[in-house]
C-alpha cells in the first residue's frame, strides 16, 4: 500500500507451514485487497476484490503462484482476524 492507500479498518491472516502468510484486509469503501508474502514481511496487496470469501481465494492464489505451497498441513492455521 501506498501512502495515498486508503487505511485497512479489518485484517485477516492465513499462516502456513512454509514461512509465508496470506493476507486480507476490508477497506473502507467495503473492496477487499489480497496478497501473500513471507511471515513478517511488507507487501503491495495484489488484488482487489468485492467480497471476503474471493478476497480469501485470490489471497490463497498468491500463496500457492509465489511459493508453491498447494496444499496446507496440520501446521498452517486458516483465517484469524488481525489487527488493523
Amino acid at each position: 500500500m501506498t501512502a495515498d492507500s486508503p487505511k485497512p479498518i479489518r485484517l485477516w491472516v492465513s499462516t502456513h507451514n512454509n514461512g509465508w502468510e496470506a493476507w486480507v484486509a476490508q477497506l473502507g469503501d467495503g473492496t477487499f485487497t489480497a496478497w501473500a508474502c513471507e511471515a513478517s514481511q511488507n507487501a503491495v496487496a495484489t488484488y482487489i476484490e468485492d467480497s471476503f470469501e474471493h478476497a480469501c481465494a485470490a489471497a490463497h492464489v498468491d500463496l500457492v503462484r509465489m511459493s508453491n505451497h498447494d496444499t496446507c498441513g496440520p501446521g498452517c492455521v486458516s483465517w484469524e482476524e488481525g489487527e488493523a
